[in-house]
């Protein structure tokens, strides 16, 4: 039976554009938290430590075959949940704090270019003329989203912050398609959040404030870990599993203008011409891979 890899791909694009929709707004969320004073470190603290318990609780009961993995692969999840998942989600947050919901959320999907560069020294695929150019058509859009950052924008640590987001992502991303060859989506969320999750609070003192957080807070927080990290990240990596990293993380690069809409309309931070033109180059660049990249 022949097998239809036009359709297939779409339905990876499809699941990272769903990906991408959540953690636009999620990241409208989080920095309507940081507004109301929550601590950044605490907040992702918490939000892995729910994504790992809601998850495992679900898998426990309803599906717990996703739970079981291989002694000799948790070493490998061990590092995917350290220096990808701890990496990304910390150093995201952190960026929004100093810099702004466009800004972070750019700087962070500067990640595609670290992506094409590993797989082309390292794994040895070609970068295709289509992925070039849409790698460039979302890196112009994205820097539209930027170039009217105020004073506060430019600060070293927010640009610091989310470059270090920007590794996590193309570490997780490359690193994680490796487990989807044996494992579920799942399997790969529930242990490197866990992971995750304990590396943080190991190496981060315990913040007693948590015993006084108001229950909106842990509305947030709730929505957070199940909105804006299990679901949009099983749809992440379902897409990954059926598209390339580099073709899935310059799909995600649609997070900042859906990001800057919600803020636009939420936070009211501003949304020019310019960035919409962004927008529409980083549709642009979506497009030229689904239709012309044939090495998806």
């Amino acid at each position: 039976m022949k097998v239809d890899l036009t359709k297939n791909n779409l339905i990876g694009y499809i699941f990272t554009i769903g990906a991408a929709s959540l953690w636009g707004f999620g990241g409208c969320v989080a920095k309507f938290a940081f507004n109301s004073s929550i601590d950044p470190l605490l907040f992702v603290k918490i939000r892995l430590a729910l994504s790992f318990s809601l998850l495992f609780i679900y898998l426990y009961f309803f599906n717990r075959k996703h739970i079981l993995i291989d002694k000799s692969d948790i070493s490998y999840f061990l590092i995917l949940g350290v220096f990808g998942m701890s990496t990304m989600q910390l150093f995201y947050l952190m960026a929004i704090k100093y810099t702004n919901v466009s800004t972070a959320v750019f700087l962070q999907y500067t990640s595609p270019v670290l992506m094409a560069l590993y797989l082309y020294f390292f794994e040895r695929n070609p970068i295709s003329i289509p992925k070039v150019i849409a790698i460039l058509l979302s890196l112009t859009g994205g820097a539209c989203f930027v170039t009217n950052m105020t004073e506060t924008s430019l600060k070293f640590q927010g640009l610091l912050y989310g470059m270090l987001a920007a590794l996590g992502m193309a570490f997780i991303s490359v690193h994680g398609r490796k487990s989807l060859k044996k494992y579920s989506p799942l399997t790969l969320i529930l242990y490197s959040s866990g992971f995750a999750a304990i590396f943080i609070n190991i190496i981060t003192p315990f913040d007693t404030t948590i015993f006084s957080l108001p229950k909106s807070t842990w509305f947030i927080l709730i929505y957070f870990s199940i909105f804006s990290t299990l679901i949009p990240y099983f749809l992440y990596f379902k897409g990954v599993s059926i598209i390339s990293p580099t073709n899935a993380g310059i799909t995600a690069c649609l997070e900042p203008f859906i990001a800057s809409i919600v803020a636009f309309f939420w936070l009211k931070e501003g949304l020019t011409i310019l960035q919409i033109i962004g927008g529409t180059l980083i549709v642009s660049g979506v497009i030229t891979l689904q239709k012309f990249d044939k090495l998806s």
